[in-house]
């Protein structure tokens, strides 16, 4: 259980930084199933931390992918047999938006 909590707050802790980065994103795909699909991370990192797919997030500090489904605006994230979820998940331009289980509102930067 400490196990699964710490896992919840690296999850979180990766997205408390602030960023200035913008990109475009294709505005004809205003679903949050289609704009979360591609790679974001932190402020001032050379890498991603995650990599969207239709179906499965890529988490590179496990170089392993989990399976995902979004309802109702929450993100589930099947993580070694436990369901992570991240609350009122929103994307305004580059930056994605949710809060984690401890309820923290934590943002998200789109990376090229």
């Amino acid at each position: 259980m400490i196990k699964d909590f710490f896992l919840v707050l690296s999850f979180s802790a990766l997205f408390l930084v602030a960023c200035k980065q913008k990109k475009g994103i294709n505005k004809s795909e205003y679903t949050l199933e289609k704009k979360i699909i591609g790679k974001w991370g932190c402020k001032n990192e050379s890498s991603p931390v995650w990599l969207f797919s239709e179906d499965s997030i890529y988490y590179y500090q496990f170089q392993k992918s989990f399976k995902y489904q979004i309802i109702n605006q929450n993100l589930l994230i099947e993580f070694n047999g436990n369901i992570t979820v991240l609350k009122d998940v929103s994307i305004n331009e580059d930056t994605l938006y949710f809060k984690d289980e401890a309820n923290l509102k934590i943002e998200a930067y789109r990376h090229p």
